[in-house]
């Protein structure tokens, strides 16, 4: 598959309770990384490279919530309350 960015980790699906435990995992884990870093950094004297977790919504196929979007025409910015699937990025801060 061909992917844009390599900040790219993997699409979700809300209705799933796996793909959400992965999520909050990954938070966790780039959480605990930020203070190792942090922490590093603080002892030589380095700049710390930090990451945070970015969501970006997906409506999906047959949403009833598509018709807010539809409306506005703006469907690249999909409320995480109105997605279907949810793609999860780790980006450098």
């Amino acid at each position: 598959m061909k992917t844009r960015t390599d900040s790219y980790i993997f699409t979700a699906d809300v209705i799933s309770a796996n793909d959400m435990i992965s999520i909050e995992t990954i938070r966790k884990t780039v959480s605990v990384s930020n203070k190792l870093a942090r922490r590093n950094a603080k002892w030589s004297g380095k700049t710390p490279t930090l990451y945070r977790v970015c969501l970006k919504g997906r409506l999906g196929k047959n949403n009833p919530d598509a018709i807010i979007y539809r409306i506005k025409r703006d469907y690249q910015t999909i409320k995480l309350k109105h997605a279907r699937y949810i793609d999860v990025y780790v980006q450098k801060r």
